[in-house]
């Protein structure tokens, strides 16, 4: 069974993770400090032919103060993907003027490029990659252009190494970083999701009241139902396990059949499970509470397991009102689902509050 209504994995991809913004961010001052100290130090390099000075000073204090800007100052968090795009498509011109003031064809500054290469090809999807792996290509070749010594001093046989192997560089780490992102959706899926029943575990539930909680608008209303079997002993004494596992997928995918497609259905533990809603009134939860019950009763057919019978007890709790954190509004919700197994079990139950 999949995961319908738990979460949103496509949130792990480049630079949509919040924490790899910070990653990338810091990345990306550490290699400008290390351009710009590197285009400073061609001044003093021996053998280095030095077109214009002041050309290789500019770049070298630009991309050194745009470095410590990365580290100190942006918000990465916050931060538009456009200036990361942007710093990176900088480095493209950058390293293609270094190489003009430097020596052309022969300039150390294209080893610049490699850069690019490797922190395109990592923090961005394939898409988005190649066409800086292409402006690389571009970079490299335009010395053909303007410097008459390009194809004598092995600028052309320096192509056709380069071009091929800045390829195979960026495409193994594009594949790598695939395999990285599948291997890291796989392990958030595993933990938040029940192993038997496919849907959100504990942590999952708990995870998304809290950021429902959290949200901040007094208007947007948190809705907890708990749903408990109540013969679920029962199965497991006459069918054992098997016939247990029977009975919580049966009941889990009727949940998900009664819940909204907003709505996240998880099992809590045990024969207990919840749906967490946003924005429901109390007569929408009374009126999902009493659909489970309905459901789950009906659901009993479906098992043909002769001498068990298939119900549930419900207990429901909204926030704001019936309590303003998670472990309120579950103590809330259980209390509420105590009272339905009192009053007599296959039933449901409004928070007291709101029975008062």
């Amino acid at each position: 069974m999949s995961l319908p209504r738990a979460l949103d994995y496509r949130r792990l991809k480049a630079l949509d993770v919040q924490e790899e913004r910070d990653m990338a961010g810091r990345v990306a001052g550490i290699l400008y400090l290390t351009a710009g100290g590197s285009f400073l130090a061609l001044l003093l390099a021996p053998g280095v032919t030095i077109a214009n000075r002041t050309t290789v000073i500019s770049l070298g204090g630009l991309a050194i103060a745009w470095g410590l800007a990365c580290l100190t100052v942006v918000d990465w968090q916050k931060a538009s993907p456009l200036v990361s795009h942007a710093s990176t498509a900088c480095g493209l011109p950058a390293t293609a003027i270094a190489m003009a003031a430097t020596g052309g064809a022969a300039s150390p500054a294209r080893a610049g490029l490699l850069f690019v290469v490797l922190y395109a090809s990592y923090f961005y999807p394939p898409r988005e990659a190649i066409p800086y792996l292409a402006g690389c290509v571009l970079v490299l070749a335009l010395p053909l252009a303007y410097d008459p010594d390009a194809v004598g001093s092995g600028a052309v046989a320096e192509l056709i190494v380069l071009i091929p192997a800045y390829g195979a560089i960026g495409f193994t780490i594009m594949v790598a970083k695939g395999l990285l992102i599948g291997l890291r959706t796989d392990a958030v899926r595993l933990s938040l999701t029940d192993a038997l029943t496919g849907l959100a575990n504990r942590r999952a539930i708990v995870e998304r009241l809290g950021e429902a909680l959290a949200s901040g608008r007094a208007a947007d209303a948190v809705g907890l139902l708990v749903v408990d079997l109540d013969t679920f002993k029962e199965a497991n004494t006459r069918f054992g396990h098997p016939g247990g596992d029977r009975v919580l997928c049966t009941a889990a995918d009727t949940l998900v059949t009664c819940a909204r497609a907003s709505d996240l259905v998880g099992r809590l533990g045990g024969d207990e499970f919840a749906i967490v809603a946003r924005n429901p009134t109390p007569d929408g939860m009374q009126a999902l509470a009493a659909r489970v019950v309905e459901h789950v009763e009906a659901a009993d057919a479906r098992l043909a397991m002769p001498g068990f019978r298939l119900s549930c007890s419900v207990g429901w709790a909204l926030a704001p009102g019936n309590g303003d954190t998670v472990d309120d509004l579950l103590a809330a919700a259980d209390l509420a689902l105590h009272v339905a197994k009192i009053d007599g079990k296959d039933r449901a139950h409004g928070p007291l509050a709101a029975a008062a």
